[in-house]
């Protein structure tokens, strides 16, 4: 067996089979090896340095210390490598030149020497030759680089560290997926939710992906929502809030949005503008309805609004507030509401703010506006409701409006469309409401043929009931029907005339005898009211012409024969009739509930449902006032104002239900510009104040701003301006000019005792320029608030009177780049903070002398 040299490596490949190449039987060389060394001539020299051939193997065995690693399929038992020294493995062989064979088409390899075949028989088949030299000589390679088994762990290594980030990759995209899938699925069940629900679902996450509870950002649509929850329920948006049910904002948040939310009297014309966008598209029969207007009462209060610096309220209708109602404080207001025909919901267009009753005459003028307004929106308006007040009968007056028999109108011209007629409607709950208390009032209505309906005949039908001892025909009659109070209707039925008819056919109802004229009329009555509170489809009961003819038609008849037997009684029996004021609503009423029937059934309406002439949802919206307000259901001013413009603005956006357009409410909401006072309220008046002042006010000198006040004893009003002096001073002491800083501020001044007594050691001493500027203003402030009544205007007039003072235009304060500037900012900030004591000081006395009258409170009310 020959030995084999170290680190050799051969590109062929040997195969050691039995009967095929290699060492044949008798320890030759066979004819496959002698192909071989043909090709790889110089190769086989120093592969095989002797070949023993004395005796017979079964298999080829190696030299001890040769390394046969020259072929790929040798057999397991001849490819086992001998373990190297580090030193060998570090140190790989030398690269050799290689050189191309002329006469082979295989490659040899150069060597520097050779020596014979030590065996002569090597030579013996097919005549090859194999030549063997020099062990350290035939150090040779093969094509490519040779790397150190170092370099080869380390990329084995790299390569097992590739893997296995692949398959950490590999399992994270997996994971990625199934997460990516989960998410597409859960994106397409959230765009099956509604909008509302979307709107809580943004901000659940909103809310869970903030930082702090600090960082949420809510939408303007969700604050709303949260706006009106905290209206209508404090205690329901605490419970909501604390238990975390919905993303609810913290009440302080609302709160500050509260502050900031733009609120007035009179008509918003970018309210208009917005309503005309949403009813484009809506078709004119859609857009037909009904205005309404009623009073309501308010606590008085006053309040100052810092976006303008307004007095809030004050009387206030606008341009048409008479001059000597200026002064006055606001006790009532008026609200108008629009509501179509069709579809369920309402809106609030305007309000404005009274002393008692609005005037009727003022109440003319602003009907005529609203229904301009709204026309110019693209409503139509065919009707309009109010109830039967003295203020109302006077504003109907005025607009030529009359229910009297003989000089019947119940109508009158459009204001912009001449050829159109706006009907007027009384509630009818509040017409039912006066015929109950005129049944009241005189005990018995005479009817035609001699008929009369006496209120006792309720009060012995009660008592009747009551002996019954359970058993009763009437149930559910009460004492609060029959004697209900200022604030509920008188409510009988069907069945309370079908009982008194059957208690009256009784021997032991002796009472009840004689009392079929009573319960006829409760009869007709009960019809009547039923004709006009239709309110759904399922109230129509028939078609609307049979509601004129065997209705409506026939009660104005039988108003008509009753009102004409009363004149025939004498003066003193005509008493027993409904007043004149009552009559002539109900017959205003039924006239035009037949001519707006005749109206819209000609204008493709299929029913009309009488119901919606009336003002119950302007009642609803007062009754939400009211029960937000709490505190005996009277708001204060502002409080009403506030609640006021949520409503009015949710109704806005917000699309009714089963409404046939499609809600755009967020759109619609971003388009009430000025909605949120986002930036500085007083910005605006300080840059005017500014503007005013720089015509006004004189450069100041080195005198000025050195001067001092004499040491004089100073009054008690005195000491107190100067301590408020001192708050101002700290107001403006982080203000970047330090030279301005200088002239509101004192170093070399006394305080006075009233600073020394309340000082702590921080209070401020206030310079005398300063004092000289404050003393001018307190001196117009007091003429304008406690000499004379304050207006809504008293910013704006005391403004005006501090620039007529002489004595103003040397009283600046700051240095002489900024002394307009500062002199403005400050005139503000003193005359907010003297506004503010002003109303504290005001509301507190209201609230004193309502206590004082409240008979709970052991207080009389005044007389007169």
């Amino acid at each position: 067996m020959g030995e084999l040299h170290m680190g050799i490596k051969a590109p062929a490949r040997w195969r050691y089979e039995s009967g095929e190449g290699g060492l044949d039987g008798g320890g030759r060389i066979c004819s496959v090896c002698s192909a071989l060394e043909r090709e790889l001539t110089g190769l086989f020299v120093v592969w095989y340095s002797c070949l023993h051939s004395s005796r017979t193997r079964e298999k080829p065995k190696l030299r001890v210390g040769a390394i046969p690693r020259i072929s790929e399929n040798l057999p397991a038992y001849l490819t086992k490598p001998k373990p190297r020294s580090r030193s060998q493995r570090e140190n790989p062989p030398a690269k050799r030149r290689r050189v191309s064979s002329p006469n082979n088409d295989g490659t040899a390899f150069s060597v520097s020497s050779s020596t014979e075949p030590c065996d002569p028989e090597a030579a013996g088949d097919d005549g090859g030759v194999i030549s063997t030299g020099s062990c350290t000589e035939m150090a040779c390679q093969t094509e490519g680089n040779v790397c150190s088994i170092s370099e080869l762990h380390a990329v084995k290594h790299q390569l097992r560290s590739t893997k296995q980030q692949l398959r950490l990759c590999q399992v994270k995209i997996a994971k990625l997926t199934v997460q990516a899938n989960r998410s597409r699925r859960s994106h397409q069940d959230v765009q099956k939710l509604s909008a509302r629900e979307k709107l809580i679902f943004d901000h659940w996450l909103m809310k869970a992906n903030a930082k702090s509870a600090t960082a949420a950002r809510y939408k303007k649509e969700w604050i709303y929502d949260c706006l009106l929850l905290k209206i209508k329920s404090t205690a329901v948006y605490t419970f909501l809030h604390e238990n975390e049910f919905l993303p609810l904002p913290n009440p302080r948040t609302l709160y500050g949005y509260l502050r900031n939310l733009k609120a007035d009297f009179g008509f918003d014309s970018t309210l208009f503008t917005v309503l005309c966008e949403k009813l484009e598209a809506v078709p004119e029969r859609e857009r037909r309805g009904v205005l309404m207007f009623d009073e309501m009462s308010v606590r008085k209060s006053v309040h100052i609004r810092e976006s303008d610096m307004a007095l809030l309220g004050k009387v206030d209708f606008a341009e048409h507030t008479r001059p000597g109602d200026h002064g006055k404080d606001g006790d009532h207001v008026l609200v108008f509401l629009f509501r179509p025909f069709l579809g369920g919901w309402s809106q609030t267009v305007g309000t404005f703010c009274a002393s008692g009753a609005a005037p009727g005459s003022i109440v003319a003028k602003l009907l005529l506006q609203c229904i301009v307004h709204l026309t110019n929106a693209g409503v139509v308006v065919d009707a309009v409701t109010c109830d039967n007040s003295t203020s109302n009968q006077s504003a109907l007056r005025s607009l030529d409006v009359n229910g009297d028999m003989h000089k019947l109108q119940t109508c009158f011209e459009h204001p912009c469309e001449p050829s159109k007629q706006v009907h007027v409607v009384i509630d009818p709950p509040h017409i039912f409401k006066c015929i109950r208390n005129n049944l009241l009032k005189v005990g018995n209505f005479l009817l035609p043929q001699g008929q009369e309906v006496f209120h006792c005949h309720y009060k012995d039908l009660l008592d009747y009931e009551e002996e019954q001892a359970g058993l009763r025909a009437v149930p559910k009659l009460t004492k609060a029907h029959i004697f209900p109070n200022a604030f509920q209707k008188m409510s009988v039925n069907e069945s309370t005339a079908s009982a008194m008819e059957f208690y009256s056919e009784q021997e032991d109802c002796k009472k009840l005898h004689g009392s079929a004229a009573t319960s006829q009329f409760t009869r007709t009555l009960n019809k009547l009211f039923d004709c006009l509170n239709s309110r759904r489809p399922d109230h129509v009961r028939f078609n609307e012409a049979q509601h004129i003819a065997v209705r409506l038609l026939h009660v104005i008849a039988w108003l008509d024969n009753w009102e004409k037997y009363i004149k025939t009684l004498p003066t003193q029996r005509q008493v027993c009739f409904l007043s004149k004021q009552t009559c002539g609503a109900l017959r205003l009423t039924l006239h035009s509930s037949v001519a707006l029937i005749e109206i819209l059934l000609l204008s493709g309406f299929r029913y009309i449902l009488v119901g919606n002439f009336g003002q119950d949802p302007l009642e609803r919206f007062f009754g939400i006032v009211r029960h937000v307000a709490g505190d005996g259901g009277q708001p204060t001013v502002q409080h009403f104002l506030f609640i006021y413009r949520m409503l009015s603005v949710n109704n806005l956006f917000r699309p009714p239900k089963r409404a046939s357009v499609e809600g755009d409410g967020p759109q619609l909401l971003l388009k009430l510009q000025g909605l949120f006072d986002n930036g500085k309220p007083a910005s605006s008046q300080i840059d005017l104040l500014a503007v005013l002042f720089d015509d006004v006010l004189e450069e100041p000198g080195e005198a000025v701003n050195n001067a001092s006040v004499p040491d004089v004893t100073l009054s008690t009003k005195e000491c107190i301006l100067d301590y408020l002096a001192g708050y101002v001073v700290k107001k403006f002491s982080t203000i970047s000019c330090t030279d301005c800083v200088g002239t509101l501020k004192s170093q070399t001044q006394e305080p006075t005792d009233l600073i020394q007594k309340k000082s702590r050691g921080f209070l401020q001493v206030p310079s005398s320029q300063l004092l000289s500027l404050l003393r001018i203003v307190e001196g117009h402030v007091e003429e304008l608030t406690v000499d004379t009544v304050a207006c809504a205007d008293v910013y704006a007039n005391i403004v005006d009177q501090v620039l007529l003072d002489s004595r103003i235009a040397s009283a600046g304060v700051g240095c002489r780049l900024h002394y307009v500037g500062t002199t403005a900012e400050v005139v503000h900030f003193f005359l907010r903070c003297r506004l503010h004591f002003y109303t504290r000081e005001k509301n507190k006395l209201t609230r004193a002398t309502r206590r004082a009258n409240c008979p709970a409170n052991g207080g009389n009310k005044p007389h007169g």
